[in-house]
């Protein structure tokens, strides 16, 4: 179970693709009743859901989603000294089915957003694995 915190506050930087963080975003993720916080500090820079621009139609980098996809950057960018990938990802699908039932929409949008929200988190377990590579190769240079 995810407990969302208050909205995410970002501002767009200079090449119009990623975000840095205005102030700290946290949510709670609990799990067989134990609860981990998980805060990611202001400053931190996302690009959001790493959508190919050719898919931009389906969803967006900057969707209702944003908010899941900068824990989930964050995440990633923590590496496995934090936690593994696999749990990284369910985090991210969790959090995006929390964040579901705060938005207004009648049950066809409700049905699209489902269908996105699937298609991004089977992304992220697909392809997934380029950016966490890419995350400790920076690590170890």
């Amino acid at each position: 179970m995810i407990t969302l915190g208050k909205p995410l506050r970002a501002e767009d930087l200079a090449d119009g693709r990623r975000r840095r963080l205005l102030e700290p975003h946290t949510i709670v993720v609990t799990v067989k009743g134990k609860a981990l916080t998980i805060t990611v500090p202001v400053g931190f820079i996302s690009d959001g859901a790493s959508v190919p621009w050719g898919l931009w139609n389906l969803a967006r980098p900057w969707n209702e989603f944003g908010p899941a996809a900068v824990v989930h950057d964050y995440l990633y960018e923590r590496g496995p000294s934090y936690l593994p990938r696999v749990t990284a990802d369910w985090i991210f699908g969790e959090h995006m089915k929390a964040i579901c039932p705060t938005l207004p929409g009648n049950w066809l949008k409700r049905a699209w957003r489902a269908v996105r929200r699937r298609a991004m988190y089977r992304a992220v377990q697909i392809g997934g694995w380029w950016s966490w590579n890419e995350h400790r190769a920076r690590e170890k240079e």
